[in-house]
């Protein structure tokens, strides 16, 4: 399943709404189960003029969807739109996404903390369907699991494959081209370390072949001298 196979009917609803229609477009997008990234809608001017204005709590909410946490929400609750029952189900998976990327190997307890989900049941409702919308690819640890019902839940974990790309903090962007410019530098002082490493080790190779062939040569000279001593010795008893 594609995740984010509405937002094209969501952006073109919303190049032709504003104020109290861009709020209704922002809770169309965050409960649709096929919208789960909301850059785009983000980036839309009619979008960002809620700035300020009387729907700010509803822009406001949709950066929270694009770029926050089910905890991010709780913190700020008080001041954003209450969630309805399909906006918290997808806060919460997008959640689960947030803790995959971080952790690759996520324990149900640090899930069931974040999520508010006491009971594993429910828990693991939430990752099948994590896993349905094509939000994480993963599996639920069997060797751990085997039934929920008697396996302590500190034991449990979700082990993520790969996950869905949820959108990136506009500050982060910069962050993230440093660190990229990082790994391509440690990348080419590698290869370089691994280049001059191939280069001595051909240099050893061909030393160790000249060497054997140098040995080679004294063999064969010795073995050619023993050869003519030994026909001189038996001519002269001739």
């Amino acid at each position: 399943m594609d995740p984010n196979s509405g937002l094209d009917a969501v952006l073109l609803l919303a190049k032709s709404a504003r104020g109290a229609g861009c709020r209704e477009i922002i809770k169309k997008a965050t409960s649709a189960p096929d919208v789960h990234a909301f850059g785009e809608l983000l980036d839309l001017p009619q979008v960002t003029e809620l700035e300020g204005g009387p729907h700010a709590a509803h822009l406001e909410l949709l950066k929270l969807f694009a770029f926050g946490t089910y905890p991010d929400y709780k913190a700020r609750a008080a001041e954003l739109p209450e969630l309805n029952d399909k906006q918290a189900r997808k806060l919460k998976l997008l959640t689960i996404v947030s803790l995959a990327t971080q952790l690759k190997r996520v324990p149900y307890q640090v899930m069931q903390e974040q999520l508010d989900t006491a009971d594993t049941r429910q828990l693991e409702d939430l990752i099948i369907d994590a896993i349905y919308r094509g939000l994480i690819g993963g599996k639920m640890d069997q060797a751990n699991q085997r039934s929920s019902r008697h396996t302590c839940t500190s034991a449990l974990q979700l082990i993520a494959d790969w996950t869905f790309g949820r959108d990136i903090v506009p500050g982060d962007i910069d962050k993230m081209i440093g660190l990229m410019s990082t790994w391509h530098s440690n990348c080419e002082s590698t290869l370089a370390e691994l280049e001059a490493e191939m280069r001595r080790a051909t240099a050893a190779k061909q030393a160790a072949q000249q060497a054997q062939a140098d040995h080679d040569a004294k063999v064969s000279a010795v073995r050619a001298a023993v050869e003519a001593e030994m026909e001189r010795e038996v001519k002269d008893r001739d």
